[in-house]
C-alpha cells in the first residue's frame, strides 16, 4: 500500500486502481474494507514513526501527501531530467556530478519482495531509469576525459545496447581496441539470439571504425565524442543522424497509467516484426495525448521518431511528408504509391524507427505507411475502431469518476476538495474537458469547485457554453463522416431524455428497424455510443447535448416533436401492458376517451416487473419530457398506468410528482374520471409513506368527484383508503364505519375484489384491537375471495397476514410454514415488497426459533427490499431487528453501526414513521456494553415515542426493558409498576409477549411474599 502511494506522492490513486494492483482483477467481496483497514494499518504505523497525517482521503482515492523529491524514484526522475538539460548546455561536469547523486540513490533491487504485476512494472521501471542515467553519466565522462573511470564502471555490464556503445567507445579510448571488439561480439550473439536482429546501425558502424583503428594503432584516440565526429578519426563512416519530429510531450500528463503500463509492455515484447500499436476512442478521450507520451517515454531507444498527421490525407500524401523526413529531396519523391512504399521501406530498414501516425480514417492508409524493420514501433491513433490483423488494439473510453477526479486533482493541485467528483462527473470523465475546466479555474482562482459545479450544472451559463465550445469540435468532424442512418440515429439518441436507450425504443423513434440497426452498428464503430446490455446503448451527456444542438440545423421543424410522440406512445404501451400482465386484477378508471393495449408486450407477471425496475429511471425521464413539451394525454396516462407497479415494486416516493402532475393533466384535459383516478392514487401512496393529512386531502378530493359523477365502484375504494388512515391514527371506530360502507357499496356493485380489499383492512383493525378471532375471519374471507378472482399476490399476502397471527400467539413454526408459501408466490412474480415482508416475518421466526444466523440472512435481505420500494416503515423495523439478530450472534459493532445507520436514514426520510423499535434495540446494545444510562435513554424515547404513534406491542416492550432496569438496581415497587403498564399494553392486542411478562410478574410477586 505505501509503496503504491510513494510511486505517486502527492497524486491521489483511485480506489479501483488500488483494489486492481492490490488484489488484481478477482478481489475478494469485502474488498473495500479490507482496503479501509490497510490504510488505517498504514496510518498508525506512520504515526508510530512520528509521520502522522500523511495518508489523506481525496477524490474517491488516497494520496501520500509528501513531496516528491521525498520519494527516490521521483527524486532520480526530476535529477535525471535536470541533469540532461547540463549535458545539452555542455555542462558536462553539473551532468556528471547530478547522475552520480541520482546512482547513489540505487542499492539494491525495488520491492523484491512483491511479484505482483505492479511491482514488476515499476522495477522495470527502476531499471530503465537507472539505465538511462547510467549512460547519461558515462557521456558526460567521456566529453570530460574520463574514459578509464567509464570503463572501471562498465566492466561486467550486461548486454544492453546503449551501455555497450559507451563502453566501447572508453574501452577505445583507452587503447583497449580487443576488449571492444569482444564487447560487440558479446552484444551481437545476445541480439541475433534474443531478438534475430543485428545490433542497431550506429553501434555497428562504430565497431567497423574500430576495426580499422586497429589496424592503424598509431592514430592518436581520442574521447568526448563518437569517432565519426572527432578530427582524430577521419576515416570513420558518418553514425546515421537522429531524426526527431515528435511534437512537445504533455507536461503536466496525469493519469491513464494502466493504459500506458499496457502500450508499454507490449512495445518492448515485441523484437522480431515491426510493433503497430492501434488507440482508438472517441475524440476528446485523450488519444493523440497519450501516444505521444507513450513515445516520450520510449524515444531514446530510436533513431528515427517521426510524428505524422493524417486526418484526411491518403497513404500517398503521408508517405511524401516521411520520405523528406528522412533525407529525400522533394524532388526524388516517386510519384507512385508503391514506389513511394518500397523506398520508405529500403531507407528505414536498418533504423530503429518510431512512428506516430495520429488520426488514422481508414485502415488501407496505415498499412502502406508501417515500416519493414524487426523493431520498429508505430503508435498509431483513430476514432472508429478499424479491423488490421496486425495491431495491437488499446480503446480509451472515457474515464470513470474515480480516474477522472483523480485526473482534475493532479490538473488543478486541488486534490482536497470534496466537489472534485462532482465536476469530473459533470465532464462526463472526458479528459477535454477537464483540462477545459482546468484552464477555467486557472482563469479565476478565486473560484472554488463548489461554483463551479453550479456554473457546469446551468447549461446556459457562459462556464457550460465554454467548455462545450472546446470539446464540441473534437465531435464534430467524427459526426460529419456518419452517413445518413447513423446521423438519424444519434440524433433520436439525442432526443431520447434517457442516456440509456433500448434498440426497440430507438427502432420507434427512427421509424424503421433496418435505418437503425445500420445506424448502431456506424456509431458503434465511431465509438459515439456504448452497448451497456443486449439492445441497450448509452451516449454520455456531453454527446447527447452535442446531437441535440444539431437537431435544429439538421432535422425539419416537426420531424423531432413527431419523434417525440412515436416515443411517448411506445413506452406508455409498454407501461399499460406491463400493469396488466403483472397485476391484471387491479382496479383500472381510466378515462373513456383511452383503450386498453391491444397485445400483452410480457410473457409473466414476474419479467413485466422485471421490465418496470429496469426501465423505471428511463420512464421518468419520459414522463418528465412530455410534461416541459405539453404532451398532456401522455403526462396524465403515463403515471397511473405505472401506479401499480410502483405499488409493488417502489419507490413509493417517485410517484407523488409523477401523479401531482397526471392530476393537472387530466384537469386541463377535463376529464373527471382521470383527475378522480389520479387523486385517488395520490391520496394512496402519501399514505404508504405515513403523510395521513396530505393523503386524506387528495381522497376527499377524490370521493367527492366519484360521487359528483355516480360511481358508487370508486368512491368506495376511497372510503377504504380512508378507514386505512383511521386506522393508523388509532380511531377504529370511524374506520369501521367508512369500511362497512365501503364494503356494502361493492357488494351490491358485485366487486370480489373490492370487497376482499376491505376484508383485508378489516382484519388490521381487528388485530390491533386484539380480536384475533374476527381479524382470522377477515382474512379468511379475503383470501376466499382472492382465490375466485385470481389474484395471487393478494392471496398470499394473506397468508402473511394468518403468519402474523400465529407468531403473536406463539405458533412460531405454523408462522414459518405460512411466510414461507407466501415467499415462494411473491418470488416467483419478482414482486419485491411482498418478498421483503415475508423475509422479515420469517427471519422474526427464525430468531425466535433460535437460529439467529438465517434471521440475519432473511432479514439483510428484507431490509434490501424495503429499501427498493422506499417503505421507511417496514425499513425501520426490518434495521431494528437487523440489530437484534446481530446482537444474538455477539456481533455488536455491526449491530451499532446497523442501528446508527437506520436512525440516521429513519430522520431523514421526512416521513411520519415510528422509530420505537430502534431505540428499543439500541437501548439493549447499550445495556450489553454496561452503559446502564443510556440503556434508560433509549428505552424512555422507546417508549415515548411508541404511545406517539399508539403502538402498543412497541409501549409494552418498552416498559418491560425499564422494569428489567429497575430489577437491577432492587426497586420493586418499581418494577411491579413497569412491568405492569407493559402487560396493560401487551393485552390491547395480545400476543405471546403477553404471557410471558404475565409470569414475570408472578415470579417477583412470589419472590416477595417469600421473602416478607
Amino acid at each position: 500500500m505505501l509503496a503504491l502511494l510513494a510511486y505517486s506522492a502527492g497524486q491521489p490513486v483511485s480506489t479501483r486502481t488500488l483494489v486492481r494492483k492490490i488484489w488484481g482483477q478477482d478481489p475478494p467481496p469485502a474488498v473495500n474494507q479490507s482496503l479501509q483497514s490497510n490504510i488505517s494499518r498504514l496510518r498508525r504505523s506512520l504515526a508510530r514513526a512520528g509521520a502522522r497525517d500523511l495518508v489523506l482521503h481525496r477524490s474517491g482515492g488516497y494520496l501520500l501527501d509528501v513531496p516528491g523529491e521525498a520519494v527516490d524514484l521521483c527524486r532520480a526522475r526530476g535529477i535525471d531530467r535536470r541533469a540532461h538539460a547540463h549535458a545539452l548546455r555542455g555542462e558536462h561536469r553539473e551532468a556528471v556530478d547530478l547522475c552520480d547523486l541520482a546512482l547513489d540513490l540505487w542499492s539494491e533491487e525495488p520491492l523484491s519482495e512483491f511479484q505482483e504485476e505492479w511491482a514488476r512494472a515499476v522495477r522495470k521501471e527502476c531499471a530503465q531509469l537507472h539505465a538511462q542515467l547510467l549512460g547519461r553519466w558515462a557521456e558526460s565522462a567521456l566529453v570530460l576525459d574520463r574514459a578509464a573511470h567509464v570503463c572501471e564502471r562498465f566492466d561486467g555490464h550486461g548486454p544492453s545496447e546503449p551501455h555497450t556503445y559507451v563502453h566501447m567507445r572508453a574501452l577505445v579510448a583507452e587503447g583497449r581496441h580487443a576488449e571492444a571488439i569482444d564487447c560487440f561480439a558479446r552484444l551481437r550473439a545476445h541480439t541475433r539470439e534474443a531478438q534475430g536482429t543485428e545490433p542497431n546501425p550506429r553501434t555497428r558502424d562504430l565497431h567497423q571504425w574500430i576495426l580499422e583503428e586497429a589496424d592503424a594503432p598509431s592514430r592518436p584516440r581520442t574521447v568526448g565524442t563518437p569517432p565519426r565526429a572527432t578530427a582524430a578519426a577521419p576515416s570513420a563512416p558518418p553514425v546515421p543522424e537522429t531524426v526527431d519530429t515528435l511534437r512537445a510531450d504533455t507536461a503536466d500528463f496525469v493519469g491513464r497509467q494502466e493504459e500506458i503500463e499496457t502500450l508499454l509492455a507490449r512495445v518492448r515484447r515485441y523484437r522480431k516484426a515491426p510493433c503497430v500499436q492501434l488507440i482508438t476512442g472517441l475524440g476528446g478521450t485523450g488519444k493523440t495525448t497519450l501516444a505521444v507520451h507513450a513515445a516520450h517515454l520510449i524515444r531514446e531507444e530510436f533513431d528515427l521518431r517521426l510524428d505524422v498527421e493524417l486526418g484526411s490525407d491518403r497513404a500517398d500524401v503521408a508517405l511524401r511528408r516521411l520520405l523528406i523526413m528522412v533525407g529525400v529531396p522533394e524532388e526524388e519523391v516517386p510519384s507512385d504509391l508503391d514506389a513511394r512504399v518500397d523506398l520508405w521501406r529500403s531507407r528505414v530498414a536498418d533504423r530503429r524507427v518510431l512512428l506516430l501516425l495520429d488520426n488514422v480514417a481508414r485502415a488501407e492508409d496505415l498499412v502502406p505507411l508501417i515500416p519493414g524493420s524487426s523493431g520498429a514501433v508505430v503508435l498509431a491513433t483513430a476514432r472508429r475502431s478499424m479491423p488490421y490483423a496486425g495491431a495491437g488494439g488499446l480503446k480509451l473510453d472515457p474515464l470513470d469518476e474515480d480516474d477522472a477526479a483523480a485526473m482534475l486533482a493532479g490538473l488543478t493541485q486541488r486534490g482536497d476538495d470534496p466537489d472534485l467528483a462532482r465536476v469530473a462527473a459533470i465532464s462526463c470523465g472526458m479528459p477535454i474537458a477537464l483540462r477545459v475546466v482546468t484552464g477555467q479555474l486557472r482563469k479565476r482562482p478565486a473560484w472554488d469547485m463548489r461554483h463551479l459545479v453550479e456554473r457546469l450544472s446551468r447549461k446556459d451559463s457562459s462556464t457550460r457554453r465554454g467548455v462545450e465550445r472546446e470539446v464540441f469540435p473534437a465531435f464534430a468532424d467524427a459526426f460529419e463522416s456518419l452517413s445518413g442512418p447513423a446521423r438519424l440515429t444519434f440524433l433520436c439518441l439525442g432526443l431520447h431524455p434517457n442516456p440509456v436507450v433500448g434498440d426497440e425504443a430507438l427502432v420507434e423513434m427512427v421509424g424503421d428497424r433496418t435505418t437503425t440497426e445500420t445506424g448502431v452498428e456506424e456509431l458503434l464503430d465511431a465509438y459515439f455510443v456504448e452497448e451497456v446490455g443486449v439492445g441497450r446503448y448509452r451516449s454520455h451527456d456531453l454527446l447527447r447535448t452535442f446531437a441535440q444542438t444539431h437537431v435544429p440545423s439538421t432535422m425539419n421543424g416537426a420531424v423531432p416533436s413527431e419523434i417525440e410522440k412515436r416515443l411517448y406512445n411506445h413506452y406508455l404501451r409498454l407501461v399499460e401492458s406491463a400493469d396488466r400482465v403483472a397485476w391484471p386484477e387491479r382496479r383500472r378508471s381510466l378515462g373513456r376517451r383511452w383503450s386498453a393495449p391491444v397485445d400483452p408486450c410480457f410473457s409473466t407477471p414476474r419479467a413485466a416487473r422485471q421490465w418496470f425496475v429496469d426501465h423505471l429511471p428511463v420512464l421518468e425521464a419520459v414522463a418528465l419530457r412530455a410534461t416541459r413539451s405539453g404532451a398532456l394525454e401522455h403526462v396524465a396516462r403515463l403515471p397511473l398506468a405505472m401506479a401499480g407497479l410502483l405499488e409493488i415494486c417502489g419507490p413509493w416516493s417517485a410517484a407523488e410528482p409523477l401523479l401531482g402532475a397526471s392530476v393537472e393533466a387530466w384537469e386541463e384535459l377535463q376529464d373527471t374520471v382521470g383527475v378522480a383516478s389520479a387523486l385517488l392514487q395520490l391520496g394512496s401512496f402519501r399514505r404508504f409513506q405515513g403523510k395521513r393529512t396530505e393523503a386524506e386531502e387528495a381522497l376527499r378530493r377524490s370521493l367527492a368527484l366519484w360521487r359528483d359523477i355516480g360511481d358508487e365502484g370508486g368512491a368506495a375504494h376511497v372510503l377504504d383508503q380512508i378507514g386505512q388512515i383511521r386506522v393508523a391514527e388509532g380511531n377504529h371506530t370511524r374506520a369501521f364505519e367508512d369500511y362497512r360502507t365501503a364494503l356494502a357499496a361493492f357488494r351490491r356493485l358485485g366487486d370480489r375484489w373490492g370487497t376482499a380489499r376491505v376484508h383485508t383492512h378489516l382484519g388490521f383493525g381487528y388485530e390491533e384491537l386484539g380480536r384475533a378471532g374476527e381479524a382470522r375471519a377477515s382474512y379468511t374471507t379475503a383470501r376466499s375471495l382472492y382465490r375466485e378472482v385470481g389474484d395471487e399476490r393478494l392471496e398470499a399476502s394473506m397468508f402473511l397476514n394468518h403468519a402474523r397471527l400465529e407468531l403473536s400467539q406463539g405458533r412460531h413454526r405454523e408462522a414459518k410454514r405460512l411466510c414461507g408459501s407466501a415467499r415462494v408466490v411473491f418470488r416467483d412474480r419478482n414482486d419485491v415488497l411482498g418478498a421483503a415482508q415475508s423475509e422479515h416475518c420469517l427471519g422474526m421466526v427464525e430468531r425466535y426459533l433460535g437460529d439467529p444466523d438465517a434471521a440475519l440472512g432473511l432479514l439483510r435481505s428484507a431490509q434490501r427490499g424495503f429499501w427498493a420500494t422506499g417503505d421507511e416503515q417496514w425499513l425501520a423495523n426490518s434495521t431494528a431487528q437487523t440489530g437484534q439478530a446481530l446482537l444474538d450472534l455477539g456481533r455488536n459493532e455491526e449491530a451499532e453501526a446497523v442501528l446508527a445507520t437506520g436512525l440516521e436514514r429513519a430522520h431523514a426520510c421526512g416521513q411520519d414513521i415510528s422509530l420505537a423499535s430502534l431505540m428499543r434495540v439500541q437501548g439493549d446494545l447499550h445495556l450489553g456494553h454496561g452503559r446502564v444510562e443510556d440503556a434508560e435513554r433509549s428505552y424512555m424515547r422507546a417508549r415515548d415515542e411508541a404511545e406517539r404513534v399508539t403502538d402498543n406491542e412497541a409501549v409494552g416492550l418498552a416498559y418491560w426493558r425499564i422494569g428489567d432496569l429497575e430489577l437491577g438496581r432492587g426497586d420493586h415497587g418499581a418494577v411491579l409498576a413497569s412491568w405492569r403498564r407493559a402487560a396493560q399494553a401487551l393485552s390491547v392486542a395480545p400476543t405471546f409477549f403477553l404471557a410471558e411478562i404475565e409470569v414475570k410478574i408472578e415470579a417477583l410477586l412470589d419472590t416477595l411474599d417469600m421473602t416478607g
